[in-house]
């Protein structure tokens, strides 16, 4: 004879499982954004880091889609100065793109969805001046950290 009690209490612990998992799979996720000054919004290039996996490849590709022109190369490397009795020479980078984009992040597991979870720090520079625009760090699914990291742009 079929036990309905039990059933139903097996049914019952199935769902609290589900739940728990859910609420601590979707506690995991953290961001903290600093933005420091606002992007030039009519220049819309940067460098970005070479390489598609992950998180790399997902901001690269929200970035794109909404218009930034990418470039992985920085300009050449300049040597300037004068010489005479006070030689001073400096050497610099040069930039083809108005901002650089520094990204770390390491996986540390998988979401429901099989998506990359990760921990992450982002830093914009604006190659004009070289002042930080904007940095965000934290943890999370990858495509919830590159639509953040687009509306921290905005």
């Amino acid at each position: 004879m079929i036990d309905l009690y039990s059933i139903k209490n097996n049914q019952q612990l199935v769902f609290a499982a589900f739940v728990l998992m859910a609420i601590s799979v979707s506690g995991c996720s953290t961001t903290n954004i600093q933005q420091y000054s606002s992007l030039d919004k009519s220049s819309k290039t940067m460098t970005v880091p070479p390489g598609g996996s992950g998180l790399n490849g997902k901001i690269k590709t929200v970035l794109a889609a909404d218009g930034w022109k990418l470039l992985v190369q920085r300009g050449p490397r300049v040597t300037e100065g004068t010489f005479g009795e006070t030689t001073r020479l400096e050497e610099f980078n040069t930039f083809n793109s108005r901002y650089t984009l520094y990204l770390d992040w390491r996986r540390y597991d998988w979401c429901f969805d099989f998506e990359e979870l990760v921990s992450y720090d982002i830093s914009l520079v604006d190659n004009e001046n070289g002042s930080e625009v904007l940095t965000m760090g934290g943890s999370g699914c990858v495509d919830e950290i590159a639509e953040e990291f687009l509306k921290a742009l905005d």
